[in-house]
């Protein structure tokens, strides 16, 4: 048990990769937090509950071997992530990623599986939503989601497989002015330049800019609805 500290439960700096099994981190202001990559994996299996911030910090970096995120918490992106080519990220049903700010994104360069339920959706929105996850960032009704609170998650030509099937993507869309920090240089929440991308059953809304901008892409959209988003659907 790793509990009552006035900081994280557990900080990985400098590429630590722990073996973390059957914890329980509470009492804590913050819960973990990882700056690799690959560590990320190391929260399933452990309860993490009672923190005035209860998540799993991913400072970003890029995943080099096939991982799968299950835990209950949310995971909070506080930076860029890859998924480097070769590598597959299988999200849960019911797994919650909250991006932070304006560096926040997923960039799939190999592929991602995020099937979901209709009753376990898999959720993409900002760190402020309240509404999935709960209050990830511990301060009550004093923020609120809005369009472009992050960018959102960009495939890139050569990613394939991905799948993304009850999914709900929300408040993305930030666009750094077309700079290095947007999704693939443009203001869109879900960005695609492959073919190998198939969308069901999900929600795409209330982001800024584009709810999906594909270039040079076949993707598969299917049964999904997508609205409110500040420019086109």
């Amino acid at each position: 048990t790793r509990q009552s500290n006035s900081s994280y439960g557990l900080y990985a700096y400098g590429g630590s990769n722990p073996t973390l099994t059957g914890n329980t981190i509470t009492g804590n202001d913050r819960s973990l937090y990882f700056d690799n990559a690959l560590a990320i994996e190391a929260a399933n299996g452990n309860t993490v509950t009672g923190n005035t911030f209860d998540a799993i910090s991913v400072n970003g970096g890029t995943l080099t071997q096939s991982a799968t995120w299950s835990s209950d918490v949310p995971y909070v992106l506080s930076g860029a992530l890859s998924i480097g080519v070769g590598a597959t990220l299988t999200l849960s049903p019911g797994v919650v990623v909250k991006g932070q700010g304006s560096t926040s994104k997923l960039v799939v360069n190999g592929t991602l599986l995020a099937d979901g339920t209709p009753s376990a959706p898999i959720v993409f929105t900002s760190y402020k939503d309240d509404s999935y996850g709960g209050d990830t960032n511990g301060d009550s009704n004093g923020s609120s989601p809005a369009a472009g609170n992050w960018v959102g998650i960009g495939f890139a030509s050569n990613s394939t497989g991905n799948v993304l099937d009850n999914v709900v993507l929300r408040y993305a869309g930030y666009d750094g002015n077309f700079g290095s920090v947007s999704n693939f240089g443009r203001a869109a929440a879900l960005y695609s330049a492959t073919s190998g991308l198939v969308v069901t059953s999900s929600d795409i809304s209330d982001n800024s800019g584009t709810g999906v901008y594909l270039e040079g892409a076949n993707a598969s959209i299917s049964g999904s609805t997508i609205q409110s988003n500040s420019s086109y659907g």
